[in-house]
């Protein structure tokens, strides 16, 4: 099938992300060392790039959080959790941080948090909207968009810290880099917050 996204360099393998699945690459070889199919993932397609981490690989497909051996592609556990809304948008990526996979459901109005070594949920919260940006975290502080609102929430416990009213909704999601978190809205700004 055709691609859905770029490719992703991961150690000896490039991983590649077609309609059909997920094929690595052997670098060296450069021939499918192994291949995902939808059918090993509920049949969804697949449509972002995978995140690695050590020895693994994570994607969401569907109502599914996903995660396979990198060096096998043999499926190591799946969470099925976030409902995503197949008619609306798809602008939700997965986030891990310090050992703990974050993701929403275009469809509904949480958060969830997934052990990444284990597959098993740790916490959901509920937001007063639906979740459509992808969150961002950095040091103990999970930062989530929910319509023109922006949440800064303690992971440990799920507080919200602070909250900011953007004047309108992002979907593109958020960005920490150079000790800044940075969000951009639907109405044409982009903020930028000290961390």
């Amino acid at each position: 099938g055709e691609f859905q996204c770029g490719p992703v360099a991961a150690g000896d393998y490039l991983l590649l992300v077609h309609g059909v699945g997920l094929t690595a690459l052997n670098k060296k070889m450069r021939s499918p060392e192994w291949i995902i199919t939808k059918e090993e993932v509920n049949d969804y397609i697949m449509y972002y790039r995978p995140i690695v981490s050590g020895s693994h690989l994570y994607f969401q497909v569907g109502e599914y959080v996903v995660a396979f051996d990198l060096e096998t592609g043999r499926k190591v556990w799946e969470y099925r959790g976030p409902r995503m809304d197949f008619f609306g948008p798809f602008y939700i990526r997965l986030v891990l941080h310090q050992g703990v996979i974050y993701v929403a459901g275009s469809d509904e109005n949480y958060l969830y948090a997934i052990d990444a070594e284990t597959g098993e949920l740790k916490w959901k919260k509920e937001f007063p909207g639906k979740v459509l940006s992808t969150p961002a975290a950095s040091g103990s502080s999970l930062f989530v968009a929910v319509g023109g609102t922006l949440y800064a929430i303690d992971i440990k416990t799920q507080e919200i810290h602070w909250e900011y009213d953007l004047g309108a909704e992002t979907r593109y999601g958020l960005l920490i880099a150079e000790g800044k978190l940075f969000a951009a809205t639907r109405g044409g700004k982009i903020f930028a917050f000290e961390l």
